[in-house]
This record gives C-alpha cells, structure tokens and sequence, in this order.
C-alpha cells in the first residue's frame, strides 16, 4: 500500500576524520569517548557508529546502504560479556547474509580487555557463547571466562582506548 521497501533501521554515526574505516561501538559512553580519541588521532578510522546495543542487529547493513561502510573495512567492538559477544556475532551474520561486506572485530580494543580483571564473577555464563566470530582474540577473555565474569566497555579509561586504537590500524 505504501509502495515502499523494508530497508535497514539507519545507525548514527560520527564522522572523525578523512578515513575509511569504520568503528562501530556496542554502547552510548565508549561510543562518545571513542569519538573524541577518534578526531585527535591518526588513524584509518574515519566513521564512529553507535550500535546501541542490540540494535545493531537491525541497523549495521544501513552503513552499506547509506555509503558509508563503502570501501573501507568495518570493526565492531561490545563489551566482553556473552551478549555482548553474541549481538557481534549476530551482526557480522546479519551482514554477511545482505552480501554486503564484512563485520570483524576490532583487534586492539578487544585485546585492551585482557589487561583487567572482570566483575561479576561467579555469575557470567559463558558456556553457549560461540568464539568464532572473535577468532583469535577469544582468548583476550580467558580471564573473563575462567571466572564467569564480565568485563563492560566503560572500564576502560581513555589513555587504554587511545592507546587500543592508535596501534591497530
């Protein structure tokens, strides 16, 4: 009736620099402290885009629609717990069934979490969590999953996001 197509839920998004790269990031407070490392530094990262959360599900294939993930490469970053690990896992799904690029994991910042401890521990249940999508940086959350706890995006201060994001390009 409305003579219209089901297309993706738009992400916002910010962009920081000429880059082409794009920095998605599960949660609102990483999401604004990342856009201000971000626009200081030097990096192949042009565009922040907010997950929100779940969310991301339904709106990371808008990054391709829009232009805005063309060419560069789109990293992904949540929080080191099962469901944050999950909604990554599920995006990347959800992109690679539109055909439209490749969602992967940001390198640096999920390493960043094996220099904390985690919170929560004893009540994190980490037994269904696929490791695939993560591949190699699984085991930057051996200590997560050892003491079923989790590890939130904010725990990491400034410095360790600057430093996460300046060497991994």
């Amino acid at each position: 009736m409305l003579r219209c197509e089901r297309r993706a839920v738009p992400i916002a998004t910010t962009v920081v620099s000429p880059g082409p790269d794009v920095l998605v990031v599960e949660n609102v407070d990483p999401y604004w402290a990342l856009v201000d490392v971000l626009a200081e530094s030097a990096t192949r990262i042009g565009t922040v885009a907010w997950g929100a959360g779940g969310q991301v599900e339904q709106s990371i294939v808008s990054l391709w629609e829009t232009g805005v993930a063309d060419p560069g490469q789109v990293w992904y970053w949540g929080d080191a717990d099962p469901e944050g690990v999950q909604i990554a896992s599920r995006a990347a799904a959800a992109v690679e069934q539109a055909g439209v690029g490749r969602l992967i994991p940001h390198p640096g910042l999920w390493r960043a979490y094996a220099t904390l401890p985690g919170t929560d521990a004893g009540f994190v249940e980490w037994g269904a969590v696929p490791a695939g999508w993560l591949g190699e940086l699984w085991d930057a959350l051996v200590d997560a999953r050892a003491t079923s706890s989790r590890i939130a995006q904010e725990r990491l201060t400034v410095d360790a996001l600057r430093a996460a994001v300046g060497g991994s390009q």
